[in-house]
């Protein structure tokens, strides 16, 4: 029985934890592919209008991709 357990906390960690590091690893990436230059340095630059704007893209494409696939699988997972 604790072998089940380990596997669904690590689908847990897998599913809602992973997509976090993805979305912030990739949306800088895409947002130097479309112009917007050391967009990926900027996070780990000092606070500025730029660097508010890359994590406000973060959120915002976690928000847009990932949140209904969180949501449609907490619906399913109530029943």
């Amino acid at each position: 029985m604790s072998v089940r357990k380990d596997l669904i906390f690590l689908l847990g960690v897998l599913v809602f934890f992973l997509p976090f590091f993805v979305f912030a690893a990739g949306t800088p990436i895409f947002l130097e592919k479309v112009g917007f230059k050391d967009a990926g340095q900027l996070l780990h630059s000092a606070l500025s209008w730029k660097k508010v704007l890359v994590s406000f893209s973060i959120s915002t494409a976690l928000n847009l991709f990932y949140a209904p696939v969180m949501m449609t699988f907490h619906k399913i997972t109530d029943i």
